[in-house]
């Protein structure tokens, strides 16, 4: 059972309860409890306070300065049309910007996102869905970033992220070893993975230490050399993918990430080395 509750043109305090709420906060800078189900909470205008509570809820901030705090469950929280403040709370949280139009897309981390006259503050949030335009997305520590449509540019910067960039020209870069474990969900034709600023020898001290490029070896290659690049198929039915580099001479891959789907051939062009 489901309970709709809304509100007023003036400010109000809306509570939800034990069941599946729908609350539509409305004008006015409201303060809205969304209670302990999973609750579909809409902030309407005003600067609201939105609280999720318990429960896998879907909060969107709407047209003022909203705090929103998404509580206990895995929450997706909208962004609105001004700055808003997001604490996603315990489980895993994302934030999404997949219907904002305002003509340009946004520059996102795990801490905050800024775009058209936007400058939003991230708190306990593990993931980032982008807008329909052109997008940068960094992430690190396991995050999701999905990029949508536009031209993306998803970043891995540590940790095992899950990068999803959409049906446009995307890149998806690679900032350190560290990244080992980050799974493309798709690739496209368009789509390029970019490794240029992460050391392909590390084994060098040389004054160009910093500015070497990968060797891509291809197919199931086996490494001869620091500073190798290869890929395989996994080989689990799947069609996945398993790209591996080698970094310090020792014939063991130090980057490996993972490729669920490729639309793409694999070769020296789908890659900036």
């Amino acid at each position: 059972m489901s309970v709709e509750i809304t509100g007023t043109e003036k400010p109000d305090e809306l509570l939800g309860d034990f069941r599946n709420n729908t609350i539509h906060g409305l004008a006015g800078s409201d303060t809205i409890f969304g209670g302990g189900r999973t609750d579909l909470i809409y902030g309407d205008e005003g600067n609201d306070r939105i609280y999720g509570e318990r429960g896998d809820d879907t909060i969107f901030a709407g047209q003022g300065r909203d705090l929103i705090n998404g509580g206990a469950g895995d929450d997706s929280l909208f962004g609105g049309t001004q700055s808003d403040v997001f604490d996603g709370g315990l489980g895993f949280d994302v934030v999404s910007y997949e219907f904002l139009d305002t003509g340009r897309g946004v520059v996102a981390t795990l801490s905050g996102a800024r775009g058209e006259g936007r400058a939003d503050v991230f708190t306990r949030v593990e993931g980032v869905v982008g807008s329909p335009f052109d997008d940068i997305l960094r992430g690190g520590d396991g995050a999701l970033l999905a990029g949508m449509s536009g031209d993306d540019t998803l970043v891995a910067s540590g940790g095992a992220d899950t990068l999803a960039g959409g049906t446009g020209a995307d890149v998806y870069r690679f900032t350190a070893n560290s990244a080992s474990g980050t799974v493309i969900q798709v690739l496209t034709d368009e789509a390029v993975i970019n490794l240029k600023r992460i050391d392909a020898d590390l084994t060098d001290s040389g004054p160009d230490a910093r500015n070497q490029a990968f060797e891509f070896i291809g197919e199931d290659a086996e490494f001869t050399a620091a500073g190798q690049l290869s890929w395989k198929a996994i080989g689990d039915g799947t069609g996945a993918i398993l790209v591996s580099a080698e970094m310090t001479g020792d014939g063991i891959a130090d980057l490996t990430f993972r490729i669920d789907f490729s639309w793409a051939s694999i070769s020296a062009d789908t890659f900036v080395l």
